[in-house]
């Protein structure tokens, strides 16, 4: 006895069915379909939600079931559908009123799930717009446990929303005494990306206030940017005690000074300029322009130059980068009769006589006629000073 051809809505009715069956029904051109999916929830179809749906998903394979079916199946149990239908079978939906509808459900389940429920609708771009997403997630912060918590700060980070990652660290270290295991999870977010703020932060509480290691770590996962804001900032601009700025301080010069961009290099010029306020400070700045000059070779040289002319002259490191100049006599006496950087609007006069006086002599004939004739088209006071010099 031949069996009867499965219709679409016979196929949603009948209980187990092969899941191609069961594809084929949920993608069919069939008004008696939606019919079914609007109509209060049967066995069969909280069969499908509760058993089925996995297969559904394997046998879909490249087919697309209509968005409004989704939207039914959501709205008979969100909690089902989030936690097991993935965002990217059913989005983007084009349908402006069934994307609606989609967002309204998702809405409530979402914001209200613990954990990692419904993570990957949050993530995806097409789910809700960047400013609803982040208050979802935000909300979900505030509740269960610190364990549910984490996954959500990585959705954050996943997101781009960087910034609010990077305050919900910071007010969770200002609240929390963070035993091993928490110290752990929260650096590995630091890592990911950490702003100015957050690293003096961490400088200020238990372990990285004493742990150089764990600190330099975290601001491996800042930006140029937000070093440059540490390296040139002032303490009163940092919610922070004045040791935990200067600690941070610290780090980031030194994160800074191994990148190879040329901001990252004009920056920890710029730093090298001011006046080190400790005996750490000053090991920081020889640690730097050895750094800078093992990460950039001559290329560093302009801009050493101009640390050195802006004070550097009268510290340790600057020292020691004038030993290192000595190698290199031309490139740096052009460098320091070039046009001062913006950051530099003036130059030390004496800075500029210790560095002619040592490197001057150290000029070969042809060099010597080539910065001669530099210093004069130069002209000033820095020109005048290196032909006394010649």
């Amino acid at each position: 006895m031949r069996a009867v051809p499965l219709t679409p809505l016979t196929a949603l009715q009948a209980g187990p069915v092969d899941p191609d069956d069961l594809a084929d029904a949920l993608c069919a051109d069939d008004d008696a379909v939606d019919q079914w999916l609007a109509d209060p929830p049967t066995r069969a179809l909280r069969r499908l939600l509760h058993d089925q749906l996995y297969d559904l998903l394997a046998a879909l394979d490249e087919r697309r079931v209509p968005g409004r079916r989704w939207l039914a199946l959501a709205r008979h149990d969100a909690r089902r559908f989030t936690w097991a239908v993935p965002p990217e079978a059913v989005l983007p939906v084009e349908d402006p009123a069934v994307r609606e509808g989609l967002r309204e459900v998702l809405r409530a389940q979402l914001g209200s799930a613990d954990g990692t429920d419904g993570l990957p609708w949050l993530l995806h771009p097409d789910a809700f717009e960047d400013a609803e997403a982040r208050t979802l997630l935000e909300t979900r912060l505030t509740q269960g446990g610190w364990a549910a918590r984490l996954p959500v700060l990585d959705a954050l980070l996943d997101r781009g929303m960087t910034w609010a990652a990077a305050g919900w660290l910071r007010r969770t270290l200002l609240e929390l005494d963070a035993d091993a295991g928490e110290a752990l999870a929260l650096q590995a977010r630091a890592e990911r990306f950490c702003s100015a703020q957050l690293l003096v932060t961490l400088a200020g509480v238990r372990p990285w206030d004493t742990d150089s290691n764990r600190l330099r770590a975290a601001a491996g996962g800042a930006s140029d940017d937000e070093l440059r804001l540490l390296v040139l900032g002032r303490p009163d601009r940092f919610d922070s005690a004045p040791d935990a700025f200067g600690w941070a301080r610290i780090v980031a010069l030194a994160e800074l000074s191994t990148r190879d961009s040329s901001r990252a290099r004009s920056a920890c010029a710029q730093a090298l300029a001011t006046e080190p306020d400790s005996d750490a400070a000053r090991a920081a700045a020889i640690d730097a322009v050895l750094a800078m000059q093992r990460v950039h070779g001559a290329d560093a040289v302009p801009d050493l130059v101009s640390a050195f002319l802006a004070g550097l002259h009268r510290e340790p490191a600057g020292g020691v980068l004038l030993r290192w100049l000595r190698g290199q006599p031309r490139r740096a006496l052009v460098a320091a009769l070039d046009d001062l950087p913006e950051w530099q609007p003036r130059y030390e006069p004496l800075a500029m006589e210790r560095l002619t006086y040592e490197l001057a002599p150290l000029l070969g004939p042809s060099d010597r006629e080539a910065v001669a004739e530099l210093a004069e088209l130069a002209g000033g006071a820095r020109g005048r000073l290196v032909l006394d010099e010649l």
